[in-house]
Parts: structure tokens; C-alpha cells; sequence
């Protein structure tokens, strides 16, 4: 016996009178079948809902619904005692059930924006959606994102729908004549029927979900993020409903306190400010950090003559390597440096001081060594980056380099008068 399906003939229905068909136990789940229910079972991107039936002699918790071949299953905790062929009363779960309907509406609506927005030619990639969001994973083509300014224009128009409070209507036809009105829709499965979502002038959709009966219901729409999840295809992230005039509240009850704070109505320009100020701050925090290990690294100097050569191994923050080195080399421009640091392969770097003779070319040497860690290097004479694959050929590659700029500076000063 197929379950009549209340939740279609009225989405709005709350509760309702039914007679229990079937009581069912499998693997400590119970399960009650109803001849009707306004239980909406989950499916479509659309959670199942939640609510209790109650009897003459106890009460049964719905926690799940599914339908199987055509029959609503209703999984339950039981209070007390139910029989078959008794007549009950169910309560849906509303608050649960009304923000579904919200956001499944929402999803629909935002739907016909992005088509708008974006081109027709974009495809639906996947949809789900809860009592706090939808979402919507949106196909537009490889190399291609959706921008900033698009989303807002999105918004815009999807929260214009929303107050031209356009009727959002739901019917049955066959499948064959679905297709034929609706041609640019698809239809993912062969049904004899198709349930149609049509939202006045704005969007058509096969669509088994419930939903509000006017676009005003969903009271506000806001597209709170995007997500990159594959190539040429973005995930939208929605609220509405409840959810999103909670978003907005809070988002202006924020700005409302930072506006305070900051003594300013121009909170965006005051942002930006502090923005720039700690960008600032977080460059003289590197350029101090960088002389401070500097100065660390100088007494494993190295004297050739009157020359210095500091080779080695550090583990200093990757995005400091240089900068450590341009610091050795301003306290001690007679020195030469070069620095490694592993970090899955290898990275290196390589100053030299204002009065290292120009024939010590860092970029050669470094260039040399590079190919010990199977990589290379660019730079000039006075200072020269690189790297490689090879981590574990770091040590020697550093040998080598201080014997070749020992080398180099004895023979240099060996040839001066």
C-alpha cells in the first residue's frame, strides 16, 4: 500500500490524522508505516523531517524518515504501546520543516540568478541543504571562477525576487510533457512523473522538495561564502530564512562595535588603515628578526686573511633566508655568505659584501653547488637564491661551497702585492 503524501497536497500541514498500516522492528529500529503522512522522507538534497505521533497509549519520536517503494517509513522511539489499525495524530517538527522550505525555495531562486548572472550555459553540479544553509556547487567552466561582483549581483537580484513576493507554484505532469515545455531543464532520471517547482517568471525546476508558496516566505537570502572545489567549478554557500537575518543582524550589530571602537563611521577606510599599519609592522618585525639571527650567525664567521666566509646550515623561517644574508653581509661587507635550509628539498642563498673582489661571484658558486641537490640557482655576483629536490645532499653541497670560496679568497690574496 503506497503512503498518500500530504506533504505534496500541502506542504503547510503540521498536523495531521493518520492509521497506523504497519509496526515494524529490524536491528533495534522501529519503524511505523502511516495510510498518510505530512512526514516529508529525505531525498533530493532535502533532509528528512522530524516530529512525534502520538497514540491513545503512548507517543512514538520520528528522528528519520525514508521512503521505500512508495511507502513512507517512519523511524521512531516509542513511549508506551501502539498497535496496527490504530488512528493517531502526527506533529511535524514546523520550525525544522519551514526553514527547509525556505532554503530549498532560497536555492531555487538563487538558481535563476546565477543563470542570469553568469549565462545560461552553466550546469548544476550538486546541491544539498539544512535548517542553516544550501548549497549550491556551480559548474562554470574550466579556467573560470565566479567573482566577488558577480556574487554580490547575484544577491541583489535573488533578494529582489524575494520582495516582489512572485508565487512559487507545484504540480505533476508526465514526463514526456515536462520535457517538451521545459526542454532547457534537466530531467536526471527516467520517471513516469515529474513534480514541477516554478517560480513565476524567474525559474523551472524538476524538483521533489517542499517548498513556501510565495518568494517572500524566504524573507532574505545571503550568499555568506565560495568555495573553489574542483576546476571551473565553485560552491556556493547560502543562508536564508532565520539564518540569514540572523547573519545580517549580527554582521551590523559587529560593525555597529567596531565603529565604536575605532571612534569612526568609516569603519571600511579605518580597516584598511590598520591593514597597512600591521602590514608595516609585520615588515619591521622581519627586517629586527632578520638582524637579530644575524647577529647570531656571526661568530661562526670564518676568517680568510682579511675576508670572512660563513657557509651553512640554518633553520631559520624559509621567508627570512634572505634577508639573513643581506643582514650578515651589511654588518660585515669583507664577508661572503651562503645559507641552507632544508624544507623538503633544499633552498639556498648567497651574499657577498661590498668588498669581496668581484671575481667571487656568488651566482656561480651557488650555481655550481645547485647541482649537487639537482636544481639551480639565479642572482648576480653580489647576491644570488636557488634550490632543489635534494634535501639530503644539503651537507655537501655546502662543503663544497666553502671550499670553493676558501679557494678563491686564497688565491685572491696570495696575487696582491
Amino acid at each position: 500500500m503506497r503512503t498518500r503524501k500530504l506533504y505534496y497536497e500541502n506542504p503547510y500541514v503540521q498536523k495531521f490524522e493518520a492509521k497506523i498500516v504497519k509496526i515494524s522492528k529490524k536491528n533495534d529500529k522501529i519503524t511505523i508505516i502511516l495510510d498518510k503522512t505530512a512526514f516529508y522522507p529525505e531525498g533530493g538534497g532535502q533532509p528528512h523531517d522530524t516530529g512525534v505521533i502520538e497514540g491513545r497509549n503512548g507517543i512514538a519520536h520520528v528522528y528519520r524518515v525514508l521512503e521505500e517503494n512508495g511507502e513512507i517509513l517512519h523511524f521512531v522511539s516509542i513511549e508506551g504501546k501502539f498497535e496496527e489499525g490504530e488512528e493517531v495524530i502526527g506533529r511535524v517538527d514546523w520550525e525544522r520543516r519551514i526553514e527547509h522550505m525556505r532554503h530549498h525555495t532560497a536555492a531555487h531562486i538563487v538558481w535563476g540568478a546565477i543563470k542570469r548572472v553568469l549565462g545560461h550555459e552553466v550546469k548544476a553540479a550538486g546541491s544539498d541543504l539544512t535548517t542553516k544553509k544550501a548549497r549550491l556547487d556551480v559548474f562554470i567552466g574550466k579556467g573560470k571562477r565566479i567573482t566577488a561582483e558577480q556574487i554580490r549581483e547575484i544577491e541583489r537580484l535573488s533578494n529582489q525576487v524575494i520582495l516582489e513576493n512572485r508565487p512559487v507554484r507545484t504540480y505533476f505532469i508526465s514526463a514526456k510533457d515536462a520535457l517538451e515545455r521545459f526542454p532547457d531543464v534537466e530531467l536526471k532520471k527516467e520517471v513516469e512523473m515529474v513534480r514541477v517547482v516554478e517560480i513565476e517568471d524567474w525559474d523551472v525546476n524538476f524538483c521533489g522538495g517542499t517548498h513556501v508558496s510565495r518568494t517572500g516566505e524566504v524573507l532574505a537570502i545571503k550568499i555568506f561564502k565560495r568555495e573553489r572545489i574542483s576546476e571551473g567549478t565553485d560552491r556556493l554557500l547560502i543562508a536564508a530564512g532565520k539564518s540569514a537575518l540572523s547573519m545580517l543582524f549580527d554582521a551590523h550589530n559587529t560593525l555597529q562595535e567596531i565603529s565604536e571602537i575605532a571612534k569612526t563611521k568609516d569603519v571600511k577606510n579605518w580597516v584598511i588603515s590598520i591593514k597597512n599599519k600591521l602590514k608595516d609592522a609585520e615588515a619591521e618585525i622581519e627586517k629586527l628578526s632578520s638582524k637579530i639571527y644575524a647577529y647570531k650567525l656571526l661568530r661562526h664567521l670564518e676568517r680568510i686573511e682579511r675576508f670572512g666566509v660563513l657557509v651553512m646550515e640554518v633553520d631559520c623561517p624559509k621567508k627570512l633566508l634572505s634577508e639573513v644574508a643581506r643582514a650578515i653581509v651589511a654588518e660585515e661587507p669583507n664577508a661572503i655568505v651562503i645559507l641552507g635550509r632544508k624544507d623538503g628539498g633544499a633552498a639556498l642563498v648567497g651574499a657577498a659584501g661590498r668588498n669581496i673582489p668581484k671575481f667571487v661571484n656568488v651566482s656561480e658558486v651557488l650555481g655550481e653547488i645547485a647541482k649537487a641537490i639537482g636544481g639551480k640557482t639565479k642572482g648576480s655576483a653580489e647576491f644570488a637564491q636557488g634550490g632543489g629536490p635534494k634535501g639530503e645532499k644539503l651537507n655537501q653541497a655546502l662543503e663544497d661551497a666553502k671550499k670553493i670560496l676558501k679557494a678563491k679568497l686564497l688565491e685572491f690574496t696570495r696575487q696582491q702585492p
